[in-house]
């Protein structure tokens, strides 16, 4: 078997619509669930059970740099929402060198992105929230 290669610029983000690019060096995109599948309860004599959760909540955080145009896009977005209700919208995250892939049917953006100055290049992160995340880590073995 062969040397696998992750390609950064395979990676592809969609929100409502909405392509996000531009995005920060070092982690730029992280999908979790809200919620373990299961929780175990043990019993007083070592017996334990599960409980599947019916939490299929998560979140997509990804950070651009300040000066992307897709923050001006993703402010617009959230501002739509707020005043009128019109900001959610399916979430798609692939790995096009490889097999990961998220989804979600509902997402929106949970706050503004925070803004900072500095001398150098800032980072302005998002976070995206959804009730309905499928995450399908796949691995990359190309």
């Amino acid at each position: 078997m062969g040397v696998a290669t992750h390609r950064p610029s395979s990676v592809t983000l969609v929100f409502n619509g909405i392509p996000i690019s531009g995005f920060m060096d070092g982690t730029y995109v992280a999908l979790t669930k809200n919620t373990d599948a299961f929780a175990l309860k043990m019993g007083a004599t070592g017996t334990g059970a599960r409980a599947q959760t019916q939490d299929e909540s998560g979140t997509c955080v990804f950070t651009l740099l300040q000066t992307s145009e897709v923050n001006a896009a993703l402010t617009a977005m959230h501002k739509l929402d707020k005043n009128a209700g019109d900001g959610v919208g399916p979430l798609a995250c692939k790995d096009l060198s490889g097999a990961d892939t998220a989804s979600a049917e509902t997402a929106w953006i949970r706050k503004v992105a925070d803004v900072e100055y500095s001398n150098e290049i800032m980072g302005r992160e998002w976070t995206i929230e959804t009730d309905n995340l499928d995450l399908s880590p796949g691995g990359n073995p190309i």
